[in-house]
């Protein structure tokens, strides 16, 4: 068996305490999220590091973002992501308004769509990424911003030769200012 890095474990306990709060079984959320009940316990038990996609779905059912899971588990560390050998890092949160995350990511394909209830600002801090929404795809370079709405499909990826670094700023309501 090999070794779990120490944020990988801190990351599935915050979801296994997440559940376990929730009265959920792992059984539960696997048959929510469609992923598989084996997967989900090496998640837990920090075997395993989910992709962004895998962490976005147990939030989901755990009625949280990935945002405040990673929060949680691993505050002001970049937490590697399998899903394009990027990072990802909670740079700030307002809970119940909005939280900032930085990610640096690699040219890849582009994975499945994300859709959820969250109004989403993409700024490109470095490098290229291209951003496909219903109204088609976009490239953008640095300093460059893309915003959208709650419930809009979409999917962003690393398109330059190198490491791209993009803030994504969800917000989970009105902000008051």
């Amino acid at each position: 068996m090999r070794q779990a890095s120490p944020q990988a474990r801190a990351v599935g306990e915050v979801i296994r305490r997440r559940r376990r709060s929730l009265g959920l079984t792992l059984v539960q959320v696997a048959a929510v999220t469609g992923l598989s009940h084996p997967f989900l316990s090496q998640l837990e038990r920090g075997r395993t590091r989910g992709s962004m996609r895998s962490l976005f779905l147990v939030a989901e059912a755990l009625h949280t973002s990935q945002q405040a899971l990673l929060a949680e588990a691993t505050p002001d560390v970049e937490l590697p992501v399998d899903d394009d050998g990027g990072s990802a890092r909670l740079l700030a949160e307002v809970p119940g308004q909005f939280a900032l995350t930085e990610f640096r990511l690699l040219p890849r394909e582009f994975g499945q769509f994300f859709r959820h209830e969250h109004a989403e600002m993409l700024y490109v801090a470095a490098g290229v990424v291209e951003v496909e929404l219903p109204a088609g795809r976009s490239v953008l370079r640095a300093r460059d911003v893309l915003e959208w709405g709650g419930g809009v499909p979409h999917r962003w990826r690393g398109a330059g030769p190198g490491e791209s670094v993009v803030l994504v700023t969800h917000t989970f309501g009105r902000i008051v200012g």
